[in-house]
């Protein structure tokens, strides 16, 4: 069921069933919301099976008829960079790229797939901090250059570590870029809350990370606005305006190589860098799943309000 403007439409395996006016505004309600079962009417139980339901707000995915997804939903076109960091060997050394762009991933020191500790599939990257050797670079690219549009980096950490030393040498790099552009997302070497630089400025998120745990964190631009999210809370907001161009130089993960040099203590999964696109500006749910890639389709996207139509290479999840 879907709502776009206020024209409301029922399919059924992508083909249009019903359609009707609808503008009703749908205000904030302090009752639960009911699956499988009516509200008013004890007796309305679904019988039968449910699978990958799905509510989304400010968007009206489907406008007419499609092929309903066959699999899992999945990441978009937006996404330039899919680390899983996966794989069934405990100890690889292997590290991918998942995304459409398939970057070529620098492994340094003892950097490896975990399998004993991972948040999704089968391992996590392993950074061993203490080495100061263990790190990821990936080359420059223009997919980096974010103008003063939007863009989310965002990833799970397992942190050993949350005061690893005493001055910014020992903060834990997510994904930087300090020669040239100067674009940081990291942990702070205190306590290891996120933190953003942008080569003038410090942000600081005001919500660490917890220890021997893991974590969520974003690092959102949305119209000039920096968010930081700690388990999809706002941990900090505010004006953030800065041109970041084309580097020439590479962007590093889980460090920055070097002695004493910003490295991570601990475990990084489904790190994902996304440019051009705010993936949350308000408190959200982290996604619990891997974001999967798939097939083409054409569909109706929006974000916030406006409302476009895009051909891109993937099914249209915009997590």
């Amino acid at each position: 069921m879907v709502r776009y403007g206020t024209s409301l439409k029922w399919y059924k395996n992508g083909i249009l069933d019903n359609s009707t006016t609808n503008d009703v505004n749908v205000v904030d309600n302090t009752g639960n919301l009911n699956i499988g079962k009516g509200d008013s009417w004890p007796t309305t139980y679904l019988t039968g099976y449910i699978d990958e339901l799905r509510i989304s707000k400010g968007i009206a995915r489907w406008t007419s008829d499609f092929t309903p997804p066959t699999r899992q939903y999945s990441a978009d076109s937006y996404t330039t960079l899919l680390l899983h960091c996966d794989g069934s060997v405990d100890g690889s050394l292997s590290i991918t790229d998942s995304s459409l762009y398939t970057k070529t991933i620098n492994r340094y020191g003892s950097t490896q797939i975990k399998n004993a500790v991972y948040k999704f599939g089968e391992g996590s990257c392993y950074f061993n901090g203490a080495s100061q050797t263990d790190y990821l670079s990936v080359a420059a690219s223009s997919d980096w250059a974010f103008g003063t549009g939007d863009f989310t980096v965002d990833c799970w950490v397992y942190i050993t570590n949350l005061n690893p030393g005493s001055t910014y040498y020992y903060d834990q790099t997510i994904f930087s870029n300090l020669v040239d552009i100067k674009l940081a997302c990291f942990l702070m070497h205190a306590g290891g809350a996120p933190a953003f630089y942008n080569g003038s400025a410090e942000y600081d998120s005001t919500l660490p990370v917890t220890l021997n745990a893991w974590t969520h964190v974003a690092f959102v631009r949305y119209s000039g606005v920096l968010y930081m999210f700690t388990n999809g809370i706002i941990g900090y907001s505010g004006a953030m305006t800065t041109n970041f161009t084309n580097s020439s130089s590479a962007y590093y993960i889980g460090g920055m190589g070097g002695s004493n040099y910003r490295y991570v203590y601990g475990y990084i999964d489904e790190l994902r860098v996304s440019k051009g696109i705010a993936r949350w500006t308000s408190n959200f749910n982290p996604y619990n799943e891997v974001y999967y890639l798939s097939t083409p389709a054409s569909y109706t996207y929006g974000r916030r309000n406006r409302l476009s139509t895009k051909s891109v290479s993937t099914y249209n999840q915009l997590l």
